[in-house]
């Protein structure tokens, strides 16, 4: 019992994000590999993992969800680019 609480909160946390999970949130996928959302559909996400490189997932390869950086933020990396 005292093992399992920990993973329970952990999978109950993740199950809320990924419900409230939108577009330019920063999501780490299962493979380690980090994008932002670009497109949402019911059990597919598109992430884009480069810049105009987007690949398909599914919702239950996303290990964990970022916040979107702010809007200032992103215009810095643009600015940068």
């Amino acid at each position: 019992f005292v093992v399992y609480r920990p993973e329970q909160r952990r999978r109950k946390e993740l199950e809320t994000q990924l419900a409230g999970l939108k577009r330019n949130d920063q999501v780490v996928l299962a493979s380690g590999i980090h994008g932002r959302v670009v497109a949402l559909g019911e059990k597919v996400v598109s992430v884009e993992i480069a810049p105009k490189v987007p690949v398909q997932v599914d919702r239950d390869s996303i290990q964990r969800v970022l916040t979107a950086p702010a809007p200032e933020s992103r215009e810095k990396e643009r600015e940068k680019s």
